[in-house]
């Protein structure tokens, strides 16, 4: 009789979870943000860890249950394996960079306006910031508009940059 009760009681609270996290991906920036969540399709382990895994932390996703990125800053090597990969990933399949693009620049842009909303601190947006100006020169370079060289003197002035 127990375990009846314990499974109905999972159960209700299954639903009511159900329902507040319908609610809560009917609020467009959040819905946004979750489809970043997931990370490129194609592999791109140095693109995932300076965007994705960020990403992940700053919504608050548990450390232990998914790769996320603590630290602030990221090393420029890291940068730089990322363009590589944007570049060929956009050779390959060109469409389906767009697409990962796409999902998070607005998931970036969503996070920095429920920050702000939030009276949220001007450090935390400010890295979002700068995390929407790397993927842009990464996307530079993805697309052949700037080299190497350029993108490396322009994300060694952004503070989430280590040299």
């Amino acid at each position: 009789m127990t375990s009846m009760a314990n499974c109905a009681s999972c159960k209700q609270r299954g639903e009511e979870l159900l329902k507040r996290l319908r609610e809560l991906l009917g609020i467009q920036a959040v819905y946004d943000i979750a489809v970043a969540l997931r990370g490129p399709d194609f592999f791109a382990p140095n693109l995932k860890y300076i965007f994705t895994c960020r990403l992940r932390y700053l919504a608050g996703v548990d450390v232990f249950s998914a790769d996320v990125r603590v630290s602030r800053e990221v090393a420029l090597e890291v940068v730089e394996r990322a363009a590589r990969e944007a570049r060929e990933w956009v050779n390959t399949y060109r469409s389906s960079f767009n697409h990962w693009l796409d999902h998070m620049e607005v998931a970036l842009r969503s996070m920095e306006v429920l920050l702000w909303k939030a009276g949220g601190k001007g450090e935390a947006i400010r890295e979002l910031e700068e995390l929407r100006m790397l993927l842009q020169v990464i996307w530079d370079y993805a697309f052949d508009f700037t080299s190497m060289e350029r993108l490396a003197e322009f994300a060694k002035q952004l503070s989430i940059v280590e040299l």
